[in-house]
């Protein structure tokens, strides 16, 4: 019983929502025309610093067939990344550089690892070479969306902009902009990059991301919490993280009485980040900076078939103490991203709405949405809260076993789902089974 509580304690505050299956015909024949250029990759939940993740640096008990070692010569160290990344990197062999790769959220895992490992990490997956090129070489720019997980990464670029570098220059800290705006327009020639006025992309080259993810030889823009795409008379895509779908990351506003409600108005996507801040940034960053308690330990005990006796106790604790904080999830029946998403019906509707509002001011509009966060794959689904939305999730990179199913659009398994972008709009997922 203890055992099931902690599971269903932990999936409530880690991961949510989940999308299933699909229809390809939206797909069909329509990516090999000269005129349709590939132009961007979309991907998420990487989730590295996390145990089970898609890059590791010791693999995990039970699953040496799931992953791939790597000796990086120049460090003198061996890292592990999963079957499905070699046969992502694989498929990007065959292509030629496409210009942006698109990061949904959570690639880093600061809520259940300690920040300079996961980082340090990153940094070795992402510059070392790899079968003769290293990832970052296949993309010729990147734009960074923010998770959960990975949220401290937007608080600490904030602090640096804004706060930091004014201060070293004689200058007075300014308030956090706490979003960013950013439309990519695919057009008929080459794909432009919009951005508001924000100087966290003054020099998308000289930013510890662009350190991170390519030895700072690749501009990484940074966009919170949506970006959106514009591919054809005005239509478009909204792409986010999507862990403001659901409650769990919106407790400041909707869990506690005493916040404030959001108002729907202009800052609303600034309010929205502001009010939630403060619990995102204990849940997913602050605690599991703390201990190995808090952060591997306690995150990894769902995944292993007798959890210590200690985790088990922690978190019958939070739960019993914290409830607003650490629910329990009683439904043993795994929902379908659609059925999640219905369950929040109205929060989602307000979201799509201030989205679909705010791309209003710039002559655009959306009626495809592209989301990670729920580790599960959706391809062309709809739902009745918007049905001229077409969705679709990218899936996630955690404690993946591929070998369950025969089917790809499982709506109950978690599978990585990285998908190519062309530029008449048109969604591909990469890895199709």
């Amino acid at each position: 019983m203890k055992k099931h509580i902690l599971t269903c304690i932990l999936i409530s505050t880690l991961f949510f929502f989940t999308v299933n299956t699909a229809n390809e015909l939206w797909a069909e024949n329509r990516v090999d025309s000269e005129e349709n250029e590939l132009v961007a990759m979309f991907i998420s939940d990487f989730h590295i610093g996390e145990n089970y993740g898609a890059v590791v640096q010791e693999i995990p008990a039970g699953s040496d067939d799931d992953y791939i070692g790597h000796y990086v010569e120049e460090l003198g160290t061996e890292i592990y990344y999963h079957t499905e990344v070699a046969n992502l990197l694989e498929e990007l062999e065959k292509r030629a550089t496409i210009p942006y790769l698109i990061i949904l959220g959570d690639v880093f895992d600061v809520a259940v690892d300690e920040v300079s490992d996961a980082f340090n990490l990153s940094q070795i997956f992402f510059n070392s070479e790899i079968n003769g090129s290293t990832f970052m070489s296949h993309f010729d720019n990147v734009i960074f969306v923010a998770g959960n997980h990975d949220h401290h990464v937007w608080i600490m670029l904030q602090e640096r902009y804004y706060i930091q570098n004014q201060l070293t220059e004689g200058k007075e800290a300014n308030p956090f902009p706490q979003q960013v705006v950013g439309t990519l327009e695919l057009g008929e020639e080459q794909p432009s990059l919009w951005l508001d006025e924000n100087v966290i992309n003054n020099d998308p080259t000289d930013n510890f991301m662009s350190s991170i993810l390519s030895n700072n030889s690749k501009p990484v823009y940074v966009i919170y919490p949506n970006l959106y795409i514009k591919y054809n008379d005005g239509n478009g895509i909204c792409a986010t993280h999507g862990h403001f779908f659901e409650k769990y990351w919106n407790k400041d506003t909707t869990l506690i009485e005493h916040f404030p409600k959001i108002p729907e108005d202009e800052d609303y996507f600034k309010n929205l980040q502001k009010y939630n801040a403060p619990f995102t940034e204990f849940a997913n960053y602050a605690i599991a900076q703390v201990s190995d308690v808090f952060a591997q330990g306690l995150a990894d005990a769902p995944f292993e078939e007798n959890p210590p006796e200690k985790f088990q106790r922690i978190g019958l604790y939070l739960a019993e103490n914290y409830s607003e904080f650490f629910p329990l999830a009683s439904s043993s029946v795994p929902l379908s991203n659609i059925q999640k998403l219905e369950n929040e019906a109205d929060k989602v509707a307000t979201y799509l709405k201030q989205a679909r509002k705010q791309m209003s001011e710039y002559g655009l509009s959306f009626d495809v949405l592209v989301y990670g966060h729920t580790h599960k794959p959706c391809y062309n689904q709809s739902t009745e809260i918007d049905p001229d939305i077409t969705i679709h999730n990218t899936g996630g990179w955690v404690n993946i076993n591929v070998k369950d199913t025969d089917d790809f659009n499982n709506s109950t398994l978690k599978k990585p789902n990285p998908m190519f972008l062309y530029t008449d709009g048109t969604i591909e997922k990469i890895l199709d089974r």
